[in-house]
């Protein structure tokens, strides 16, 4: 006889989430995981995380079910069937905002030396979706955040403009390299990728929009690679490097490279990230802190969604380039009634692990070595 454990295999996170949201499912508000908003407004009420036992859960109302393959279970079974994905999900990262969300336009960031920081990091993304402009200059295609993911209103950065075709984040470490998650390449060949710099929110209102063909750069190859073996769930326990140092078609001009921590790095140490999460402009994520540290990786309580992958983590007080953010899961937006919701997390034991990040000094002994060859 198939047990519980067999069945939430067949189903997503999401989707067992979402029945319970059509069925009205919602755990009191003194508990850290709500289903829908218990209260508009009140910091914290879009949490994610640990659920209660399943007798803690109230039904308000019986709506027919949202997915017909999931009608058949009761709402307690959905809650025990969403525990057990929620215990897998605990051995990975976790994506989304801790606290407060910190995330700021690099137009807003008071810090000079942030801003400075945010000359060396790259957007990645296809030649494909660069189509021409106005003579010498070509252009991303763009839609709203709030349009592009069906966001509720007021969520935050709706009203910006995104590239609906994000890759993922890079940063230069030489002239002419740049380094960013392995994993990132995975999808398309090589020769497809570009890097464009300054892609970022001029003031509250207006975006770079258009790109000089000059300041695209292009691919030429790989220098050294690190990709994560994870073969099975149980590898997902322990965080793998995960890397890669691009060298492109020419040397970058005008921008600066990321200079390496000389330091070690301690648990505690304040940490920073600039990057593209899901294809906004350029976004600074202060306030962090590193969390643990592993097998020559760092986890930290980032404020992280996809598109960050690849994005340099600084020291908060050096400001020098300490680690690459790698992985991270799915729980980064959840779907409510009203929309699609970042997931924000006020309590930052909810999981024991967070984004993961690789140490670049590991990066940075390749480049020595590389350099060293070809003299």
């Amino acid at each position: 006889m198939k047990q519980l454990a067999d069945w939430a295999s067949d189903f997503t996170f999401k989707d067992l989430e979402r029945e319970l949201a059509a069925r009205g499912g919602q755990v009191p508000g003194d508990k850290r995981f709500k289903l829908l908003d218990w209260k508009e407004g009140m910091p914290g009420c879009r949490d994610g995380g640990t659920l209660p036992q399943p007798g803690k859960i109230h039904v308000t109302s019986k709506p027919p079910a949202a997915n017909k393959e999931l009608a058949r279970f009761t709402t307690p079974q959905l809650v025990a069937m969403l525990l057990i994905k929620n215990r897998e999900l605990q051995l990975d990262c976790t994506r989304g905002i801790w606290g407060l969300d910190q995330r700021e336009d690099i137009c807003d960031i008071p810090n000079e030396q942030i801003k400075e920081n945010a000359r060396c990091v790259a957007a990645i993304c296809l030649k494909g979706d660069l189509k021409p402009g106005e003579p010498g200059f070509l252009t991303l295609p763009l839609r709203t955040f709030e349009t592009s993911e069906k966001l509720c209103a007021g969520e935050r950065f709706g009203n910006q403009p995104v590239y609906t075709g994000w890759i993922a984040t890079g940063f230069l470490v030489e002239e002419d390299v740049i380094a960013t998650a392995c994993h990132c390449l995975d999808t398309y060949p090589l020769a497809d990728y570009r890097f464009i710099f300054g892609f970022q929110m001029v003031n509250g209102h207006k975006v770079v929009e258009r790109v000089c063909r000059d300041e695209v750069y292009e691919a030429k190859e790989i220098i050294d690679r690190r990709s994560p073996n994870i073969r099975n769930l149980s590898d997902k326990r322990a965080p793998q490097p995960d890397w890669a140092l691009i060298k492109l078609n020419r040397k970058v001009v005008g921008q600066r490279k990321a200079e390496q921590f000389k330091g070690e790095i301690r648990t505690g140490q304040p940490v920073y990230m600039i990057g593209h999460p899901r294809g906004l402009p350029l976004k600074a994520a202060p306030g962090a802190s590193v969390c643990d540290i592993a097998n020559d990786c760092f986890a930290s309580n980032l404020d992280v969604f996809p598109g960050n992958s690849g994005s340099p983590v600084f020291d908060g007080n050096t400001h020098e380039v300490v680690g690459l953010l790698t992985r991270t899961d799915e729980k980064d937006f959840r779907e409510t009634p009203k929309g699609v919701k970042a997931v924000v997390y006020p309590n930052f034991d909810i999981y024991s692990y967070g984004p993961q990040c690789t140490m670049t000094s590991k990066l940075m002994v390749c480049m020595i070595e590389k350099r060293t060859e070809s003299v």
